[in-house]
């Protein structure tokens, strides 16, 4: 059975790995949360950099024969380079910008992400293909994923501010929310019982889904892709505290979502 590996600073890929076990994937899927280092949207790009470089080869160890970075972070820092330092196929993240210019009728878009996805060079590319005679504000939201794992986020008082921030640009015409984070679409649900009606959001999580399946059906039939009975664990290793991953697990449960289930492994850094 071919092996999907997939990595995050956190738990924000388990909203990938969700979505694989929704739809019934019938592959194996080993999840690696590099929680010793989160947040990666607070680090610098060499540190990212390198920090994916080794994630993605000891996913190779692990024998995956696809990865996916499921970080827009990390996808703006380091998809390129990996793809040429390794010759399987690799899917990274990246705003859902095109999808939400196509949708605006207002012409007005607004991007919530880390702030090393603001000012990278990735979301300038795209801005530069898909943003036509449009608007994309993009506000770097630093400290957002760690509210998530923490379980801030339903709390009064980071509800209001976060209710308070996004009025301001649907007050100037914004008519798409553009999630530019896996933390974020834990989030889908509460952005849209705080946005108004007319709102549209948009993430990544299906279009990386859909490159996946599109990667797979290239070298099988639709039909050997499924299996209703798949009930195997996702491997999760995490690089820092099991303790600390658990318990940003069991908040995502109470306040988020359903999660598939882990058997949640500590990774040997020594190799």
């Amino acid at each position: 059975m071919k092996k999907i590996g997939i990595f995050d600073s956190g738990i924000g890929g388990l909203s990938i790995v969700t979505k694989l076990r929704n739809i019934n994937l019938d592959k194996k899927i080993i999840y690696i949360a590099d929680n010793a280092y989160f947040p990666y949207g607070s680090k610098d790009e060499e540190i990212i950099f390198n920090r994916s470089f080794y994630l993605v080869k000891r996913l190779v160890d692990l024998g995956c024969e696809i990865i996916i970075i499921a970080c827009n972070t990390a996808s703006s820092a380091a998809l390129e380079s990996l793809r040429q330092k390794f010759k399987l196929p690799i899917i990274g993240m990246e705003p859902a910008v095109k999808p939400a210019s196509q949708y605006s009728k207002s012409g007005k878009m607004l991007l919530l992400a880390t702030p090393l996805t603001t000012s990278g060079n990735r979301l300038s590319m795209l801005e530069k293909n898909y943003v036509k005679n449009q608007k994309l504000f993009s506000l770097p939201m630093e400290g957002l994923a760690e509210h998530i794992e923490k379980a801030n986020i339903p709390k009064k008082e980071f509800l209001s501010e976060l209710k308070s921030t996004l009025d301001h640009y649907y007050d100037l015409g914004v008519d798409c929310l553009v999630l530019g984070c896996t933390h974020y679409h834990f989030l889908k649900d509460i952005l849209f019982k705080i946005s108004p009606k007319h709102i549209q959001i948009f993430d990544s999580v299906d279009g990386v889904v859909n490159r996946l399946l599109q990667l797979l059906s290239e070298e099988m039939n639709t039909d050997e892709l499924y299996n209703e009975n798949n009930s195997e664990l996702v491997d999760c290793y995490v690089t820092g505290s099991i303790a600390s991953f658990s318990k940003s697990i069991k908040n995502v449960l109470e306040h988020y979502c359903d999660l598939p289930n882990l058997s949640i492994m500590k990774i040997n850094e020594g190799r």
